[in-house]
């Protein structure tokens, strides 16, 4: 890794044997992630999510006779099914801490510092039992530093 590189790095994150340098992203960079985040979020709940979520209050509705409203309810169901709506905030922070989540999170923030590793390669050593460790390891990495006291006061 050279100087630059390693000068720009947040800091290491361990997975198994691998030690990564991750990166701070900027501030474009990290809007960036989090859409893809949301994005791939919402394809990993597959084509018939939103329906599925909704089933059983629509079938609570039909069997208590709240027919208007379960005819609203699957108008909007529908909308969302036709135009991939967004996943919630919630849905996608679960996303991120998956392998597939935290692979893809390490594969933004190594760009720079591991330029030979590509998303495959990543998330080849990623898995559901080590994901959850990397994620509270990127966050340790990018998360602000606090003063160590050895700093010298403005003069």
């Amino acid at each position: 890794m050279k100087a630059e590189q390693l000068a720009n790095a947040a800091g290491p994150v361990e997975v198994g044997a691998l030690t990564f340098m991750v990166q701070e992203l900027s501030v474009q960079a990290e809007i960036g992630l989090l859409r893809r985040m949301r994005s791939l979020a919402r394809a990993a709940l597959g084509p018939g999510s939103f329906y599925a979520a909704a089933l059983p209050t629509l079938e609570w509705m039909k069997a208590n006779g709240h027919h208007g409203d379960r005819a609203h309810l699957m108008r909007i169901v529908g909308e969302l099914v036709a135009t991939g709506g967004n996943v919630s905030e919630d849905l996608t922070e679960e996303f991120r801490q998956s392998a597939d989540g935290v692979a893809e999170e390490l594969f933004w923030r190594t760009r720079k510092t591991h330029p030979d590793a590509g998303r495959d390669e990543i998330r080849a050593v990623i898995n559901e039992v080590n994901a959850l460790e990397a994620h509270l390891g990127i966050l340790e990495a990018i998360a602000p530093k606090a003063p160590t006291g050895d700093e010298t006061p403005p003069g």
